[in-house]
């Protein structure tokens, strides 16, 4: 079940014109195949726009993650909690808005990345922008269920210790990752 294609497009119409400087919690989870493709352009369009948004919640919804990343990146200065888990990716998908997001927000403090099947270099990449930010402090950090292995668990430390963890990582939760 889910809302549909023409449900989301209609809903983040609506929300464009009604709600974007009011609306602080937005959660799409469990709603396929509503956001796939045409769904997740108009949520990255509705994204775009500047916007108050402080928590986005899109776990296990088809989301297309290189289609809406580019409008987190505009629009969402605010954002303090993403949730992207249980979307699966391909070697396709372009994380390159998510990166500059994670390395550029000042708000950012909980990021859901569980279950994604990313590979071990998207995962550094994506870890490295989040550490390099040094206004992201009080991190918690969930990629658990990516199939990294030993290969990603080394990855993993070295990424980790290039920045003074007690300056920012909370909670780190890699459990289901095969290490």
């Amino acid at each position: 079940n889910g809302i549909g294609k023409k449900g989301v497009i209609m809903l983040v119409s609506s929300l464009s014109k009604k709600c974007s400087e009011t609306l602080t919690y937005l959660d799409f989870s469990h709603n396929k195949p509503g956001l796939m493709d045409e769904g997740s352009q108009a949520l990255g369009a509705f994204l775009a726009q500047a916007n108050k948004l402080r928590t986005l919640k899109m776990k296990n919804c088809g989301v297309n993650a290189g289609l809406i990343t580019g409008g987190i990146v505009r629009g969402c200065n605010e954002l303090n909690s993403l949730d992207l888990s249980d979307n699966e990716t391909t070697s396709k998908t372009n994380f390159k808005g998510l990166k500059t997001f994670f390395g550029s927000s000042s708000q950012l403090e909980h990021v859901c990345l569980g279950g994604m099947h990313l590979t071990t270099g998207v995962m550094r990449d994506l870890l490295k922008s989040l550490l390099v930010n040094s206004s992201a402090t009080n991190l918690t950090i969930d990629i658990s269920g990516n199939p990294i292995g030993v290969i990603g668990g080394n990855m993993l430390g070295q990424t980790l210790s290039t920045r003074n963890l007690a300056f920012g990582l909370n909670k780190l939760d890699v459990s289901n990752c095969m290490l």
